[in-house]
């Protein structure tokens, strides 16, 4: 876990998976819990404990089983309300298209992967449905923070990314530190993501803090060469 000083107003605790490294990201203000994606770790627990969280707010940044699989686990032990953007609202439900069903097995598919260390993952096949589906430029308050959700398409049709304070932005897999954007999975779009979502994140000010599903926290100017798609499209979607 690692605490970022996002800016004097806005801490965030980072959270990275093993083995894929996704990223969850934690804001707690008084009794209530923020949460950008979600998997399941005692880490987590023990923060939300420590600080006497009673009430989560999830926001999902889209379907994926590595950002949405923890949500089930909060929801056994904290009252938890789940956002999604709303052309998530289908996949986040179905096992395949979440890739639930089959991330154990894409996960031991990749060359050197340590068995053990999926397995601890606790990989389990997910239905989420949430409760409140959101609408791109949807502002909401949360605590003290202002949040505005942007539909950013391409990783998948339901991805989002939530501009936080105007002073960070949670992308998800729209936007990673490290390689661009993958585009090749269930309902992936290289046109989409170049047609929207390159132009919205382009948009903003070098200085924005980015908050990836993957990779380190950085400045926009140094996550710009990832920006734009791997160029692989599968599954028809455009």
């Amino acid at each position: 876990m690692k605490r970022l000083n996002i800016s004097p107003d806005l801490t965030v605790y980072q959270f990275t998976q093993p083995v894929n490294d996704a990223n969850m990201y934690v804001i707690l203000q008084e009794d209530e819990g923020l949460i950008i994606d979600t998997f399941r770790t005692e880490e987590l627990k023990r923060l939300l404990d420590e600080n006497g969280i009673r009430r989560l707010t999830i926001l999902l940044t889209h379907e994926h089983w590595d950002h949405t699989g923890g949500v089930p686990w909060l929801q056994s032990l904290y009252e938890c309300s789940v956002y999604a953007g709303e052309n998530a609202a289908e996949n986040l439900k179905n096992e395949e298209q979440n890739m639930s069903r089959h991330y154990r097995a894409l996960l031991l598919l990749r060359k050197g992967t340590d068995r053990a260390a999926v397995d601890a993952m606790d990989i389990r096949p997910v239905s989420i449905v949430p409760d409140v589906l959101l609408k791109d430029r949807e502002r909401l308050v949360w605590k003290d923070h202002n949040l505005t959700i942007r539909f950013t398409p391409g990783h998948t049709e339901g991805s989002i990314s939530i501009l936080a304070d105007d002073c960070c932005i949670f992308t998800g897999d729209s936007l990673v530190n490290g390689h661009p954007t993958i585009t090749r999975f269930y309902s992936g779009s290289p046109v989409r993501l170049e047609q929207i979502t390159r132009p919205i994140l382009e948009s903003f000010p070098d200085g924005l803090m980015v908050c990836p599903g993957h990779g380190e926290v950085d400045r926009l100017e140094r996550l710009r060469p990832f920006l734009g798609s791997d160029g692989r499209l599968t599954n028809g979607g455009i």
